[in-house]
């Protein structure tokens, strides 16, 4: 039941966590660009 230790540390899709890091906050600041677009021009 217990997975072996390579597996517990292993990261998905990237082989490095910083590109996880700069995918969410790339993704978040999209995100934040496109409500303040929408919010500027629907005001």
């Amino acid at each position: 039941m217990d997975q072996p230790e390579d597996d517990k540390e292993r990261v998905p899709l990237f082989g490095n966590w910083n590109y996880w890091y700069v995918l969410v906050i790339g993704f978040l600041v999209f995100c934040i660009a496109v409500f303040y677009y929408l919010t500027k021009h629907f005001s």
